[in-house]
């Protein structure tokens, strides 16, 4: 048994002990990092049968996660191992194709999928009780307004609509499964709300250009539960939740949670920090940059800190607003809406 004065005494040259061998290691300060892993790239390209040419533009989803790149795109930060890649053609009448690749990092790896016209359609007549309204189809807007008729590929297909100044009334959003040569009609509903920053408020539509050029809005996510975070890439706590956001994006996709990061502009950053973050943090959420159509939309929404996180929900009323989260914070908070 040690007394209680021994027993210091041996802790004390335990301390001795292990800060003799510390200071064993020092000369030349030598620190070894570990060394990255090397990156691999993914080339993802399509071609249609129907129109006999490569496929522009057509949504990439690899295990089920949407990307920002689109076809004809090069894919990085890929982890070794079994993949599903799955292609959105831009065409509402073009089927949905999937295959699966294995990818071994640091190779470059050609993925190429075909697509063509469904030759039996379907045909799909829509109409909102508060006409006209925009239609989104899988999350995109085909540029016309309710009533529409549309022809889909067979399939499921996600409607959801939008008018300014209205949210999107109980379902929020309508699935619907269409056969070949079959021919539907949904009633989408939509109720008036008062436009606003603060919780409770139906939150204002901006339409903004990704760093990769294409365009996102805030009404296109209608039927999903939405964070729209505005950050600056020069803001260490922005960088340091983004990763943390992008495990609850990645785990929760599926569930219809969708994440939008705006640029606050603060800081005056461009392509290259877009390019940094994107890449150096694995970050395949949309990136935005802050004006478009002579909007600014950190002043549309009031920010004047940043990060500023909302969380919108299905409908595209406003729920919650707040500062700097992390993993577990925002899981909660997602769960608490999904």
């Amino acid at each position: 048994m040690i007394s209680p004065g021994r027993n210091n005494y041996v802790n004390i040259l335990l301390i001795l002990i292990i800060v003799s061998a510390c200071f064993s290691i020092l000369p030349g300060c030598e620190i070894v990092e570990s060394e990255k892993s090397s990156q691999g790239l993914i080339s993802v390209t399509a071609f249609d049968t129907t129109l006999n040419e490569n496929l522009s533009d057509a949504e990439i989803l690899i295990d089920g996660i949407l990307r920002q790149e689109k076809t004809p795109a090069q894919i990085a930060g890929i982890k070794e191992g079994e993949h599903s890649i799955t292609l959105r053609p831009p065409y509402l009448d073009y089927p949905i194709v999937e295959t699966h690749f294995r990818f071994s990092p640091p190779e470059t790896l050609d993925v190429s999928l075909t697509v063509g016209r469904s030759l039996q359609p379907g045909l799909l007549y829509i109409e909102t009780n508060n006409d006209p309204a925009r239609v989104y189809v899988n999350q995109n807007f085909n540029f016309q307004n309710t009533p529409v008729v549309l022809s889909l590929a067979p399939g499921e297909h996600q409607l959801a609509a939008f008018r300014s100044g209205c949210l999107s009334d109980a379902p929020s959003i309508s699935l619907v499964q269409i056969r070949a040569d079959d021919s539907l009609s949904v009633l989408l509903k939509l109720k008036q709300a008062n436009t606003g920053t603060s919780p409770g408020d139906l939150a204002p539509d901006v339409c903004l250009f990704s760093d990769l050029g294409d365009s996102c809005s805030i009404a296109q996510y209608r039927g999903c539960v939405l964070l729209v975070n505005f950050a600056g890439f020069s803001c260490d706590p922005c960088i340091g939740e983004l990763p943390q956001i992008q495990n609850v994006y990645d785990e929760y996709f599926n569930d219809g949670f969708r994440v939008l990061v705006i640029n606050v502009g603060w800081w005056n950053e461009g392509p290259e920090e877009f390019e940094i973050v994107r890449n150096e943090l694995g970050i395949s959420m949309p990136l935005m940059y802050p004006d478009a159509n002579g909007i600014n939309a950190p002043n549309l929404y009031e920010v004047i800190a940043a990060p500023t996180n909302i969380l919108v929900d299905r409908s595209g009323i406003i729920r919650q607003r707040f500062g700097v989260t992390t993993y577990e914070d925002l899981k909660s908070r997602v769960e608490s809406m999904i």
